[in-house]
């Protein structure tokens, strides 16, 4: 799926229980520390067609240290991102209200992510929802689904993101080949070395932009390259 990317908050976190968000204080820390280097993230898929879902609120809470605010992503440009904010001593709560274009109420995407960076391998106290509403308010939440959190690029799952990192999404890459969509259970699957893999392709949408290609492969690469700096490098969003 190609779209135009567009980054709708950075810094600010939300609070997304709400028909619409209202603005208050955040915490302090609400900006990772300098030597944040991992981004982990949620993927909020339509996994359902003709529901005139109208829009979807989401939240994401967790401990804030070492952390920035959570942030968000709308994967279509035709689409909508209303936000708030709140935030409390050592605690971030983020996310907004996703309106969706008239022309997509109908079918499955992924619809919006959301981001952090982060110092920590792990999150702690993370607290997720996300709430769908058709255009006459009825109730279709069962229609989205939302990853658990996942650090970007740690595909081999050891918290870390390193070369051999590199080395599983360049032969995911060689199995796979170009992928201009997804849905939440797309996958590839192949043996490196002594151990089997069966990933989601949205693991390995590095770039976050809703396809599997090799920009993913060379931006992963390209991390692992530039980490021995005064700052470390962290994946754009």
């Amino acid at each position: 799926m190609k779209h135009t990317l567009r980054k709708v908050f950075a810094t600010i976190s939300a609070a997304a229980m709400c028909a619409i968000p209202t603005i208050s204080s955040l915490s302090a820390n609400a900006v990772a520390p300098s030597n944040a280097r991992y981004t982990f993230r949620r993927s909020y898929f339509i996994t359902e067609e003709n529901k005139n879902i109208d829009r979807i609120i989401i939240s994401w809470g967790l401990n804030s240290n070492g952390t920035s605010a959570p942030a968000a992503v709308k994967m279509r440009s035709e689409d909508n991102l209303v936000i708030g904010g709140s935030g409390a001593v050592n605690y971030h709560n983020g996310g907004g209200n996703f309106y969706l274009h008239s022309s997509n109420r109908n079918r499955k995407y992924l619809a919006v992510t959301s981001h952090i960076y982060t110092n920590r391998t792990s999150l702690y106290g993370e607290t997720g929802s996300a709430y769908a509403y058709t255009t006459s308010n009825a109730n279709v939440s069962s229609s989205v689904y939302t990853t658990p959190s996942f650090m970007v690029g740690d595909l081999n799952g050891d918290k870390t993101v390193d070369g051999n990192d590199y080395s599983v999404i360049l032969e995911a890459y060689n199995r796979k080949g170009n992928v201009s969509s997804f849905t939440k259970d797309s996958n590839v699957s192949f043996t490196l070395g002594n151990r089997s893999y069966n990933l989601k392709l949205y693991l390995l949408d590095i770039n976050n932009d809703g396809a599997f290609s090799y920009a993913d492969v060379s931006l992963l690469n390209y991390y692992n390259q530039h980490q021995n700096q005064t700052t470390p490098y962290k994946f754009p969003m």
